[in-house]
């Protein structure tokens, strides 16, 4: 066993007789801010629900931390890894320190309310995501964006040394997707592993330490940007003609589409 954080070996998973996951290895290290892409149906979703643990998978097996994911109890398991799914649903009147508190709830006991601490956490969470100005207003209220910055806090709140995302920045415009892509890299610069499905390629070219492709349930490639985002990996996944340059402000790979694949 290595090192890793997160350690993939032989994963694999099938839904109806269909491989889902088709015998995958991979691992991450601590601090690094890992972007899973790949078309729609390629397997991203499920990757990241066997990642939490709510998919059990057919083979292979998850070390989270050196443990086999297996021997996490549920609660342990929450303490270590929080999660911030594509839709928040927050559609409740209840208000956003409220909601945040919710992240909370592994480390109190049973029938216990929320102490100081929680509530400084809680806070600590709010400023961090760039929401403490609006700790009072019910979430029911708030924009598309502003709840996800909101489900980012809760996720904050939780304490976990992992954050896993299912797709955060989808159905947001391009303030909120680069607010939130600042929010998961500052994390892994103060020692959190994040794992995010991520759906635009050029988001994950500038923020992303590692990316790892996947199509059809296999991993295309798994390294850097300049190592990954090739012509000829792209095609194969995606099934577009593209070019490939460096922006001149960032620095960063840029991906532009031309047609798609003949």
């Amino acid at each position: 066993m290595n090192n890793s954080a997160i350690t993939v070996i032989d994963l694999l998973f099938k839904r109806d007789s269909r491989e889902i996951i088709n015998n995958i290895s991979f691992n991450v290290s601590q601090g690094e801010l890992l972007g899973i892409i790949g078309p729609n149906g390629a397997g991203k979703s499920t990757l990241i629900k066997l990642l939490l643990g709510l998919l059990k998978p057919d083979s292979g097996e998850i070390y989270i931390e050196g443990l086999n994911i297996n021997e996490y109890t549920p609660k342990d398991l929450y303490k270590k890894i929080a999660f911030v799914p594509q839709e928040n649903n927050l559609d409740f009147p209840m208000t956003v320190l409220e909601t945040v508190l919710l992240g909370r709830i592994p480390h109190l006991g049973r029938f216990h309310l929320e102490n100081e601490k929680d509530y400084n956490v809680a806070e600590h969470a709010l400023i961090a995501a760039g929401i403490e100005d609006f700790s009072e207003r019910f979430v029911n209220q708030l924009s598309m964006g502003e709840k996800q910055l909101v489900t980012i806090a809760k996720a904050l709140a939780q304490e976990t040394n992992f954050i896993f995302l299912d797709e955060p920045t989808s159905s947001l415009d391009v303030s909120h997707t680069i607010q939130i892509m600042e929010i998961l890299k500052e994390l892994t610069s103060k020692g959190k592993t994040v794992v995010s499905a991520i759906h635009d390629l050029n988001t994950a070219s500038r923020y992303c330490d590692k990316i790892l492709i996947i199509n059809n349930g296999i991993i295309s490639g798994v390294g850097k940007a300049e190592e990954v985002f090739t012509k000829e990996i792209i095609q194969k996944a995606f099934s577009v003609n593209v070019n490939i340059h460096r922006s001149e402000q960032t620095g960063n790979i840029l991906i532009e589409p031309i047609n798609t694949k003949s």
